[in-house]
């Protein structure tokens, strides 16, 4: 996950090469939480990443109906206690980048920030394009001598399939060479702590790669339903 929420790649990718000769639709209507407005109050979910076999998982999501028109709304604003997590550490909880430093410290350390820790790290996931949230967890990990196992929970109230939303308004054809390196699972650019982003299906099968017979998938051209 980059600085607050983590993107569809592959959607926005493709919405981007069409846009060069037609209209899409948006995207949601939510503003990205990095303006650190306060959002809905209760601690938001948090899902360990696994590593099962694709066609072997145990409970299959069912997604809504495919929308030329989605909504994406984040999970709601972790609010939660601070409490000190033994187990893996979860980047992805908060998302305003003051939630999320606080979570993290949290989770580290078992105590609240201090304030100025939570002014400096939000400032800078705000404003330096190179500083990520794995870099703020492995700091506090560091500072706190501890040896960090990380997760990275689902930002996202639900998953929506897209339906088709472009409009073809010229006469000439586009052609494009697209190269793709995302070979999932645990392979090139699928690494989940070295990835500045992440999709659905790094680390286990998901229904949005869904085709035939194959209720789950994992995010690899590989797989016909990543197309």
């Amino acid at each position: 996950m980059s600085r607050t929420v983590s993107p569809r790649p592959v959607t926005l990718a493709a919405c981007a090469l069409a846009a060069l000769a037609a209209a899409c639709g948006g995207y949601g209507s939510v503003a990205p939480p990095d303006g650190g407005v306060a959002g809905p109050t209760g601690a938001g979910g948090s899902i360990a990443s696994g590593g099962r076999d694709a066609a072997a998982g145990a409970a299959v999501a069912t997604l809504p109906p495919p929308t030329a028109t989605p909504d994406f709304q984040p999970r709601a604003e972790f609010a939660g206690p601070c409490t000190l997590n033994q187990g893996e550490i979860d980047v992805n909880l908060g998302n305003s980048p003051e939630a999320f430093v606080r979570a993290a410290y949290c989770q580290v350390n078992g105590a609240e920030p201090p304030a100025d820790t939570v002014t400096q790290w939000a400032t800078q996931l705000r404003t330096v394009e190179y500083v990520r949230r794995v870099d703020v967890v492995r700091t506090f990990c560091q500072a706190a001598k501890r040896g960090c196992a990380l997760t990275y929970s689902d930002p996202w109230a639900a998953d929506l399939p897209l339906a088709p939303t472009c409009t073809r308004k010229g006469t000439r054809d586009l052609g494009a060479v697209l190269m793709y390196f995302s070979d999932c699972p645990n392979g090139v650019n699928c690494g989940m702590d070295w990835a500045n982003t992440h999709a659905s299906g790094m680390t286990a099968g998901h229904p949005l790669y869904a085709f035939g017979s194959t209720p789950t998938n994992y995010y690899n051209p590989r797989n016909a339903g990543w197309w």
